[in-house]
Parts: structure tokens; C-alpha cells; sequence
């Protein structure tokens, strides 16, 4: 996030979608985390260029995060992907 908004920082941490892939996030959580983090850029007064510019770069690495296109949250396939995971 630092890097994005433009400080000298880059992130070292591994690939996205290897650190979330044993993680069954659905689309329905992508979604919410979204919402929260546009609920705080806004309370925090961060000007809406900069809101927009986070929020569609978040948007483009939800194929990073998650494989749901959509924002429906189905629990049996998170569970299905969370048993997967634990090979």
C-alpha cells in the first residue's frame, strides 16, 4: 500500500496469489474487505482520486486473491477449499 500511494517502498513479501492461495477467500470477503477499506479512506478524508486509484488497484488483484469473479460467498466450496488447502 505504501509503495502504491508512492513511497520509497517495495513490497519483499511473497507473490499474492501464492500467500492466499491455502486461504479459501470467496468473493463475498473480497468484497467486504473492500467496503471496510473504502469506508476508511473516506473517514480518514483521503482525497478522492487517490480513494478511486486504491480501490481499482485493489479491484485488479482480486484474481490474485480469489478465483470468485463475483461477490457471492458460498460456504460448502469454502470449506471444499479450505480442506484442499490442508494437503
Amino acid at each position: 500500500a505504501a509503495g502504491f500511494l508512492g513511497a520509497d517502498i517495495s513490497y519483499e513479501g511473497r507473490p499474492l496469489r501464492e500467500a492466499h492461495r491455502k486461504h479459501p477467500i470467496m468473493g463475498g470477503q473480497f468484497a467486504r474487505r473492500k467496503k471496510i477499506l473504502q469506508d476508511v479512506l473516506e473517514e480518514m478524508g483521503v482525497s478522492e482520486e487517490v480513494r478511486d486509484a486504491w480501490l481499482a488497484h485493489t479491484e485488479k488483484l482480486r484474481g490474485q486473491i480469489t478465483g470468485d469473479a463475483g461477490s457471492d460467498c458460498d460456504p460448502e466450496l469454502a470449506l471444499k477449499r479450505a480442506l484442499e488447502g490442508q494437503d
